[in-house]
């Protein structure tokens, strides 16, 4: 999720002899310029965890972007390196819409922050590090949009750091229902600091139930990561699935040590099918690989959701052999003309392609809506600010269709100046949020493995309120 922000140019004059705040600087001096401990401004001390930009000089040549619009990603490397180039692509096609035909209304840049564990910059924790990374983005830097953190409780806590200076937090794939709420749902007058491009995991516990009852499943273990993603996918997962006499024991672990104790007991259980929830796509690779030590755990029907839909799943070694018993579901992948549009533009850039990730195309749309918030806000009149940015993105989801990025820009901008909103279709899907929840609804997929060529395969959808049908010709398991 990132922070934007419209940054204000230099005043010709003196530099200022004092300063009380950061914003002193920054109105004085612009983007880069701080507070500093002796209390006159000075450059700000860049951050090691956020010292990658595009443009690349961002920080080295600060004075020359004074007035661009600059947001801010924050996401795990490299895990997370295909969301957070798709991200940044969003940057790199306003920014040449704008040195095309000045389009956008202002040049942009981004500023990438990692909140990988890493013991050679702290001792913080992924969550950890994502909060002092969105600190640095808005406290430091005066960012106001922040796409990212991939992960729920990653998301909850840089809503919490990056909302107490007004900024906005656009995650292309926490998908907790627990988020639903955060930031309160949306209005003109309020319409919330945190906002998602993924579906909410109901819908995906729904799918996931289901698909087991469909297959004729009467039992099932459930083993999940304590964490507000997987906790509340499990917890929706049996509430799914109870009832007619169907039985459902669930094990929960809050570390490495734990998980290992709770594979062979929750195999042991003898139900029809394990169920596994973790948002950590390398602790899905050791629950496979310890799994398949005890010859009588390979068959076992197993049940993985999105987070294992990611290619980390093909580094298992002995785990190898529990992939033909593996289904999962996820988000479904984008399909047609808007997504090739993307995938066409991704690879153009960047030279490879970008179905590594499921997500690689909600991190594209989180980007673009943070970028048209903060246009509908300038063409307003109005300050740069995670508020006004999401009443920009209210005006997103009514009106004349378009689809998202460089080429309709110049249309978002006339129907914004004119006071119309727009519907905006992303290379995701809709992206038509819910008056009420502040939520888009997606399709859910059901995928199966296909080891021979490292990809997923979707044999089922599910479609919003609730029905679910087999992709023709796809391969069945049990």
């Amino acid at each position: 999720m990132m922070l934007l922000a419209l940054l204000t140019g230099c005043i010709l004059g003196p530099r200022p002899e004092s300063c009380s705040a950061n914003t002193d600087c920054r109105d004085a001096f612009g983007f880069g310029s701080v507070c500093a401990d002796d209390g006159y401004c000075a450059p700000v001390t860049v951050d090691p965890r956020c010292n990658e930009t595009w443009p690349e000089d961002l920080f080295r040549n600060a004075e020359n972007y004074s007035d661009h619009v600059v947001i801010g990603s924050i996401f795990n490397m490299p895990f997370d390196e295909p969301q957070r180039l798709s991200a940044e692509l969003a940057v790199r096609n306003a920014w040449d819409a704008e040195d095309t035909s000045g389009v956008y209304g202002h040049f942009v840049a981004i500023v990438h922050c990692d909140n990988a564990e890493n013991i050679d910059i702290d001792d913080l924790n992924s969550v950890e590090s994502a909060v002092s990374s969105a600190q640095f983005l808005v406290d430091e830097l005066g960012i106001q949009a922040i796409v990212g953190p991939s992960t729920s409780d990653e998301s909850f806590a840089v809503f919490d750091a990056a909302s107490l200076g007004g900024a906005i937090t656009i995650s292309p794939s926490a998908t907790s229902p627990d988020l639903t709420p955060v930031g309160g749902f949306p209005t003109d007058q309020s319409p919330g600091l945190f906002w998602r491009t993924a579906p909410p995991d109901d819908l995906q516990a729904f799918a996931i139930a289901q698909d087991l009852l469909d297959r004729g499943a009467d039992s099932i273990a459930i083993l999940y990561e304590e964490s507000s993603y997987a906790s509340s996918l499990a917890d929706a997962v049996q509430a799914n699935f109870e009832g007619g006499g169907r039985t459902v024991v669930t094990n929960s672990y809050a570390d490495g040590t734990a998980l290992a104790q709770l594979i062979p007991r929750t195999f042991d259980e003898g139900a029809d099918e394990v169920v596994y929830f973790t948002g950590e796509s390398a602790d899905v690779v050791t629950f496979l690989d310890t799994a398949s030590v005890t010859p009588a755990y390979v068959g076992v029907p197993i049940f993985l959701a999105d987070a294992a839909a990611d290619t980390a799943l093909f580094d298992v070694s002995g785990g190898a052999a529990m992939l033909p018993f593996v289904r999962g579901s996820r988000p479904q992948v984008p399909q047609g003309q808007r997504y090739n549009d993307f995938s066409i533009n991704y690879n153009a850039e960047y030279g490879e392609s970008p179905d590594e990730s499921v997500f690689t195309s909600y991190a594209f749309d989180a980007s673009w809506l943070a970028l048209y918030g903060a246009m509908w806000a300038d063409i307003e009149g109005e300050p740069i600010t995670g508020e006004n940015i999401g009443r920009g993105i209210l005006r997103l989801s009514s009106g004349d269709t378009l689809d998202i990025g460089y080429f309709t820009l110049g249309q978002v901008r006339s129907a914004f100046e004119a006071g119309d909103p727009v519907d905006i279709e992303g290379a995701s899907g809709g992206l038509d949020y819910d008056e009420q929840t502040g939520e888009v609804s997606n399709p859910i997929e059901v995928w199966v493995v296909d080891p021979g060529t490292e990809t997923f395969v979707p044999v089922k959808v599910c479609q919003p309120g609730g029905t679910c049908d087999d992709v023709p010709g796809a391969k069945t398991t049990k």
